[in-house]
């Protein structure tokens, strides 16, 4: 199991993670494609996020995930405190972020676990391979 060591570590993420092809189950997550994430390791992992939140994400949750106007802190504090795993923040995402239907479904799968896994680096996790639907339920950010 993974933990939040220390939130903050780095300025600028995001936890706007979103697992495309989710549909609910009787355990209150959701299904997600057990295709593989493609990604040498968790760093290329984190770098690409880096890509993807710049470009995708920090117009509303800001250039260092301190959050604007209605768009939540996604970087240090109580980032990720309503959330028990990172298959939460994913469940969540998948269903809210961004916020506009038609710009959810231009983004990749391997997108949203890279940002994922660019959020949760940025907030002191650990990871020792990517991120993605084998593991994220096993990443624990509040016991």
């Amino acid at each position: 199991m993974h933990r939040i060591a220390s939130v903050g570590l780095f300025s600028g993420l995001i936890a706007t993670l979103v697992v495309v092809g989710c549909s609910s189950t009787n355990d209150g997550y959701s299904s997600v494609n057990q295709q593989p994430v493609e990604f040498a390791d968790a760093d290329a992992q984190v770098a690409y996020g880096v890509e993807v939140y710049t470009n995708s994400c920090a117009k509303c949750h800001g250039a260092s995930g301190e959050g604007i106007d209605d768009a939540p802190r996604l970087v240090g504090g109580d980032a990720f405190a309503d959330y028990h795993t990172a298959m939460d923040v994913a469940v969540f995402a998948t269903q809210n972020m961004p916020p506009k239907k038609s710009a959810r479904a231009l983004m990749a799968e391997r997108d949203y676990w890279a940002v994922l896994a660019f959020a949760l680096s940025a907030n002191g996790v650990e990871l020792s391979e990517p991120v993605g639907p084998h593991n994220a339920s096993d990443i624990v950010l509040n016991p």
